[in-house]
């Protein structure tokens, strides 16, 4: 009986080898399995992590667009303030200018406003322009080429001798 025995383990050990052997193709499948349930799992997560990163790439960019349009923003009004600033400073001194030339202008207007006061500026105006003379003179009107360049290098006219009442016999 000793010999029927002995088969029958050595069968049995076939059959657990061959147990064993789809075991192990069972086990080597759910392995394989498993991985690529892993792989799609991990794809999936590397797929989520990369979109969380471009969407953090989409923000950092926009955020930075909006610093460069406020700073470029900023940049302009004080640019344009201080254009403003120079041009406002340039028409000041345009102004004080001005100014300045119009007090001279006063100051020369007055001088000729306390000459035009005086009696000897109404003489000489009212000889030279309205040909006025005073009692007892005589007034001598030159016509032609001669009485132009006479009147041309004329500054003052000459102050006629006081009258005494008498006719000069010369």
């Amino acid at each position: 009986m000793a010999k029927k025995k002995a088969p029958e383990k050595t069968i049995r050990t076939e059959y657990n080898f061959l147990d064993s052997e789809s075991r192990s193709s069972k086990e080597i499948r759910r392995a394989q399995e498993e991985r690529r349930k892993r792989r799609v799992v991990e794809s999936q997560k590397n797929a989520e992590v990369k979109e969380r990163r471009r969407k953090a790439r989409r923000r950092r960019r926009l955020a930075v667009g909006v610093f460069v349009i406020v700073g470029l923003m900023v940049i302009y009004s004080v640019g344009s303030s201080v254009v403003n600033m120079v041009e406002l400073q340039k028409e000041r001194a345009e102004t004080e200018a001005r100014l300045a030339q119009l007090q001279r202008q006063k100051g020369t207007l007055e001088e000729e406003l306390k000459q035009v006061n005086t009696d000897e500026y109404v003489e000489q105006q009212a000889r030279s322009e309205l040909k006025m003379v005073k009692p007892g003179e005589i007034l001598y009107l030159l016509t032609g080429e001669g009485a132009s360049e006479y009147m041309e290098h004329e500054e003052e006219p000459e102050e006629a001798p006081a009258e005494t009442g008498k006719p000069d016999n010369d």
